[in-house]
């Protein structure tokens, strides 16, 4: 009973990182930090070698002392991990893939407050774990300073839309942090027709609305995708990307590291890339080809900086907690709501709940953890 309670946990955790990976501005490595299996999940990465895929194949086809051999070898890997985590990660990148697109389009703020709370309680995992002393501070506040400044990169931070009537009168469009905006009128007064003007760069791009489709009048402009909320559209920029396969291989190995690390998103990092939405397509319409690249570049990254990490926690671990608790806190720029949409009276209460609610959560799961911990140890 005691070994299913264990292999029951490491699925749910699994659960919970995956379907954390699949949001830009979180992260796996947060739920295995609240979890209790982070140290856990970066020796067992760690461990895996590329040597042991021989020794796989010597102990399921030789004899004797050679089986023997490699059986003793095979048996210091953490099986248990490999076997029970991975699954629940996938389970929960294709549950919330689902309900994420739910949730971002139409409870923005709500969302990215839930996630800011839960960020935020969070960051006080690695806190308790790390040494209070000055090197540790400077480290935390470094880190966090970095984390701050990459979370406000944006490609639309000077950028200006404007909506343009028939009568030619011009509106300015307030376009946010990640490219959304919405049109202030009604679905049915569309065909008095309109045209969209992207100011980026010292560079114009003319868009005609038709219905809720978008025509763009250049091909190199930005992609421009529109949705109807109530009565209303509401729309986001997408700048054109490069999703060759070279670049889909590094946009995967450069992921997955931030996926490790707590408080860096590795869906941010694709958004970064401008490969979040076409993987997001991949992975619906189930693309092998890009699917496999994609999980190439995964397992190069996994592999090449997995290793540095594990060092990092052997020999500097309050170092290496400190600079995560940064991480963590820095994150938190990316997930401020009111970088997505207003927050007004009609929303303000359920964005503050939904924060709580996050708070909340993870003292559930990091009292559920330490439960779990103590049930196994018994």
């Amino acid at each position: 009973m005691k070994k299913l309670h264990k292999k029951l946990g490491l699925f749910l955790r699994g659960i919970a990182m995956g379907a954390a990976d699949i949001i830009p501005g979180v992260s796996g490595g947060t739920m295995a930090l609240i979890t209790g299996i982070y140290d856990r999940l970066i020796d067992g990465l760690g461990n895996l070698k590329l040597q042991h895929i021989p020794l796989l194949y010597q102990y399921v086809f030789s004899k004797g002392e050679k089986k023997q051999q490699a059986k003793n070898e095979i048996q210091k890997l953490d099986w248990e991990l490999y076997f029970f985590l991975p699954p629940g990660i996938l389970l929960g990148i294709v549950l919330m893939s689902f309900l994420i697109q739910v949730l971002l389009q139409d409870y923005t703020a709500q969302t990215y407050a839930f996630f800011f709370g839960l960020i935020l309680i969070s960051a006080t995992v690695p806190w308790k774990l790390m040494n209070h002393r000055i090197l540790e501070y400077t480290i935390l506040l470094l880190f966090a300073g970095i984390m701050f400044f990459i979370s406000g990169i944006s490609p639309w931070k000077d950028a200006h839309l404007y909506r343009q009537d028939a009568n030619k009168k011009m509106h300015t469009l307030n376009l946010s942090r990640e490219g959304k905006f919405s049109l202030p009128f009604k679905v049915q007064n569309l065909q008095e027709g309109a045209t969209l003007i992207l100011v980026m760069s010292n560079h114009k791009y003319y868009y005609k609305i038709d219905g809720k489709k978008i025509i763009t009048m250049n091909p190199n402009s930005p992609e421009v995708f529109l949705r109807q909320k109530g009565n209303k559209l509401t729309g986001v920029i997408a700048l054109k990307s490069n999703h060759s396969y070279p670049v889909i291989f590094l946009s995967a190995a450069v992921a997955i590291c931030a996926m490790i690390l707590p408080g860096i998103s590795g869906a941010y990092i694709l958004v970064l890339f401008g490969q979040y939405a076409f993987i997001f397509q991949a992975l619906h319409s189930f693309h092998i080809p890009v699917l496999m690249v994609f999980l190439l570049g995964v397992i190069a990254g996994l592999f090449s900086f997995v290793r540095l990490l594990k060092l990092l926690l052997h020999r500097y671990h309050s170092l290496t907690m400190a600079a995560l608790t940064g991480i963590m806190m820095g994150s938190l720029r990316k997930l401020w709501p009111t970088n997505y949409e207003v927050i007004d009276a009609q929303n303000i209460y359920s964005v503050i709940a939904a924060g709580i609610l996050g708070i909340v959560l993870v003292l559930i799961l990091e009292y559920g953890s330490q439960y779990f911990q103590k049930r196994e140890l018994n």
